[in-house]
């Protein structure tokens, strides 16, 4: 990011990228799919600022919920990895952040795959953690078995769109 950007109510300049599908801000993580990933053999992450031409395809993709918002900077994560130990299948999903400086959202996207990822399912024995915040605010719950790729809180399947700016008060929703 070329600015420090708000995020849950405090404006940060420093990210971190995980292997394990997040990342995040001093202490406050984005999960679009917090999992055991291996990339040490087989899996990759990429990651780039958003260029003009990107924050314009972002910026209508927004628009959807917020038709005032104009994004000045911007992230992309890519993770490309099966689960840890082994070779397939791989997991594509993605992160975009942008913010105007004032206002920052998030972008969840995920691919419609023969082996779907899902919160509820997997993650170091446990269900994954999706969804963003601190101290389990804002997840999906685990038991709900959301299959990201089909399902959306924007009506686009495989996109979730989340405002992250102030601190979130109720948990992510879902419609089909």
């Amino acid at each position: 990011m070329t600015q420090s950007i708000p995020y849950l109510g405090t404006f940060y300049s420093n990210y971190y990228i995980s292997v394990n599908g997040w990342m995040g801000f001093d202490g406050r993580q984005i999960y679009p799919n917090n999992d055991d990933l291996e990339t040490n053999n087989i899996g990759d992450i990429f990651y780039r600022a958003l260029n003009s031409a990107d924050l314009e395809i972002v910026e209508t993709g927004i628009n959807i919920i917020d038709t005032e918002f104009n994004p000045s900077s911007g992230l992309v994560v890519t993770w490309n990895a099966p689960k840890f130990g082994q070779l397939a299948p791989l997991f594509t999903f993605q992160l975009i952040v942008v913010s105007n400086g004032d206002q920052t959202y998030l972008i969840f996207n995920y691919d419609d795959q023969t082996t779907p990822i899902q919160s509820g399912q997997g993650g170091y024995g446990g269900p994954n953690n999706i969804g963003y915040g601190n101290n389990n605010v804002n997840f999906f719950d685990g038991g709900s078995s959301i299959i990201m790729g089909s399902a959306s809180n924007v009506n686009v399947s495989g996109k979730w769109i989340f405002k992250v700016d102030s601190a979130p008060t109720t948990k992510a929703s879902t419609r089909k």
